[in-house]
């Protein structure tokens, strides 16, 4: 009995601790297991392990090592991690971010084999360009003030905008083919399927808002996703505005 009365008191000093802190431990919250941190900048990023869960390796972003944002994830289409076979306890684990000379480096051990993902930080739209072989372009009629711009180059075969507000995030992505780049794949109760500028755009969410869109044109797959969610007219103004 005095020994548990002795951990009881221990665990309150410490919950009065952190809370003086102003923030309570776990400053990530879920399962988010095998932090690897590193700095660029003045920005903090992280990866955890995602184990048999696709995608694989969340990536969050972090101004002050307390509050933390999930940005994306690092492996986000099935050709770059299979996982027919995975199961409890296999998969991603213990991945590894590194950044250097404008290069974030991620690379984890992945059912036996070594994965590497090169995600690359370029200053500018036509630097993103030339990074990646791929068109880009600006969009226009962004449905919140834009504070910060941020460009990235995924393996140099998928380009990246992110638009960010006091509150809101908007990723834009553009790669060749026509799978799915998005990275995005949450089961939504609501999906549609719209013609727009002469695409099939598939919108994804619920209760008449919408969080992701995807589509392709034949050479190049799409997808704008929202932290906020869209009404649809939102999302195909958006999208004829800028296709």
């Amino acid at each position: 009995m005095r020994n548990a009365l002795f951990l009881i008191s221990i665990l309150l000093c410490s919950v009065c601790e952190v809370s003086a802190q102003g923030y309570n431990n776990p400053v990530i919250s879920g399962f988010h297991p095998d932090p690897s941190v590193c700095k660029a900048g003045d920005d903090y990023y992280l990866v955890n392990s995602s184990f048999q869960y696709f995608p694989g390796v969340p990536l969050f972003h972090s101004k002050d090592l307390v509050h933390w944002e999930q940005i994306g994830n690092c492996l986000t289409r099935p050709s770059q991690l299979n996982l027919a076979d995975a199961n409890s306890g296999s998969g991603i684990f213990a991945p590894t971010i590194r950044y250097n000379d404008g290069i974030f480096y991620m690379i984890t051990p992945e059912q036996g084999m070594m994965a590497v993902a090169q995600i690359d930080t370029v200053d500018s739209l036509e630097a993103l360009t030339e990074k990646t072989g791929i068109p880009m372009n600006e969009l226009t009629g962004v449905p919140f003030t834009v504070e910060r711009t941020e460009y990235v180059s995924y393996w140099d075969n998928l380009a990246e905008v992110q638009y960010f507000g006091s509150t809101d995030n908007l990723c834009y992505r553009k790669s060749p083919g026509t799978e799915d780049n998005s990275g995005d794949y949450n089961v939504y109760a609501q999906e549609e399927t719209l013609e727009i500028s002469g695409n099939a755009v598939t919108l994804k969410g619920g209760n008449g808002a919408y969080s992701l869109a995807i589509w392709t044109d034949g050479s190049y797959a799409y997808s704008i996703s929202v932290t906020n969610p869209l009404s649809e007219d939102a999302f195909r103004t958006l999208i004829e505005e800028n296709v």
